[in-house]
């Protein structure tokens, strides 16, 4: 599950977190996690954004899921977070989290047209979201 949180001057809120045990050792990157068993999606959404930002969101919406199948069977939630109010959870991954970028519509579509935002799941559901969206993004 992916998480773009707009916060209410219509940024999003991204996050640089540690990844010592990939190639590159810090990243930028929207807020995300795995599905938990016994959570809705947007439960789920809710955990990840408390735990990784410290805040919760008042309105989730579930606006695009990429489903693919064959050698790697997965299935991604992408999810649109909106009017926050501030509430931490400990955080499992431990003190990974480095800072919290914000960035407006327009820096995060140069970003990743300019390949400066690794090209993944979450810049195809960003691009998604800019079809769907843009009008009301701006």
């Amino acid at each position: 599950m992916i998480i773009y949180a707009i916060d209410r001057d219509g940024k999003f809120i991204l996050i640089n977190e540690k990844r010592p045990h990939e190639k590159e050792k810090v990243r930028l990157r929207f807020v995300s996690g795995h599905l938990e068993e016994g959570l809705s999606v947007l439960e789920n959404a809710n955990k990840e954004l408390m735990e990784e930002i410290g805040l919760k969101a008042n309105k989730l919406e579930v606006f695009f899921s990429l489903e693919t199948s064959g050698t790697v069977n997965n299935k991604v939630y992408f999810v649109l977070a909106s009017e926050f109010v501030e509430e931490k959870l400990f955080n499992p991954d431990g003190d990974v989290v480095l800072s919290i970028e914000k960035f407006t519509y327009d820096e995060m579509l140069k970003m990743i047209l300019e390949d400066r935002f690794r090209w993944s799941s979450a810049a195809l559901g960003f691009m998604r979201l800019h079809f769907l969206h843009r009008d009301k993004l701006r």
